[in-house]
């Protein structure tokens, strides 16, 4: 179990940081710069995106701390670790380094 509810990102350029994933593994909501590329955690109520600015940053954690009883929850978290193990997983992703890497080289 964690510590902490929320991940907190504010960076405008991160590419594919890890450290998105590895938070949602530890069962954290995430809060995300809406310039980065992860939009799809929106679907399952994974994360919100927002600008970044003390009004909307304070505004979205009053919103988690509305709906924390379904946003933290275990169900929630479970949907989570389903997620990253059906997009996420080494097997697959090294599969894709491969094809990618045979496209150029072959």
């Amino acid at each position: 179990m964690s510590l902490y509810d929320v991940f907190i990102l504010p960076s405008k350029s991160e590419n594919f940081g890890l450290v998105v994933l590895e938070a949602l593994n530890a069962g954290l909501y995430l809060i995300l710069n809406k310039s980065l590329p992860w939009k799809d955690l929106t679907k399952n109520n994974f994360a919100s995106f927002i600008n970044f600015n003390t009004h909307n940053l304070e505004n979205k954690i009053l919103h988690i701390e509305k709906n924390k009883k379904f946003l933290l929850s275990k169900s929630l978290n479970k949907k989570k670790i389903i997620y990253l193990k059906s997009n996420y997983n080494w097997e697959d992703i090294s599969q894709q380094y491969i094809l990618e890497y045979k496209k150029l080289f072959f």
